[in-house]
């Protein structure tokens, strides 16, 4: 049964269309199996990310898709009757579940697999006015400080 699981997950079932099919396991008998066994959730994990590549690829499909985005119309009268025009309109509905569809798709890509779709961030560090990094082992910055000031060997005191 937790094979089946895995190979309906990888087919591009959603986890709680798997529970609804009989003879499935519940969404929680689901979480508990996982729970309970390492290799069974680690497998879920891997079929979860296989769908999420399938539905990434499914979004340059929606994109390119562009047969329904205008609608050919044919004007009324004020009684009903057809008129002899026929007026083009664009389908913004369509356009919005588009991009609903794929802004979807994209943040599920993002979540589940974030090495491959995540947003980059770099982390840049620097010291005190953008210089570089001083690493202080030992003493605190104070006592660095301090030491400095009272070991300073640049020649004799003056009067």
């Amino acid at each position: 049964m937790k094979a089946r699981v895995v190979e309906m997950l990888a087919e591009g079932l959603r986890l709680v269309d798997v529970a609804r099919v009989g003879n499935m396991p519940s969404m929680s008998a689901i979480a508990r199996m996982r729970r309970e066994d390492a290799e069974f959730d680690a497998d879920v994990k891997w079929a979860m990310q296989v769908r999420v590549l399938a539905q990434a690829e499914e979004i340059v499909e929606i994109a390119d898709r562009a047969g329904d985005d205008v609608v050919e119309m044919v004007e009324h009268d004020e009684v009903g009757n057809e008129r002899a025009r026929r007026v083009t309109v664009f389908n913004s509905e369509r356009v919005k579940r588009d991009a609903l569809r794929i802004s979807t798709r994209q943040w599920m890509a993002e979540r589940l697999i974030p090495k491959v779709f995540g947003a980059r961030t770099a982390h840049e560090h620097a010291g005190a006015d953008g210089g570089p990094l001083r690493l202080l082992i030992g003493p605190t910055a104070e006592a660095y400080e301090a030491s400095r000031v009272t070991n300073d060997r640049s020649g004799p005191p003056k009067d």
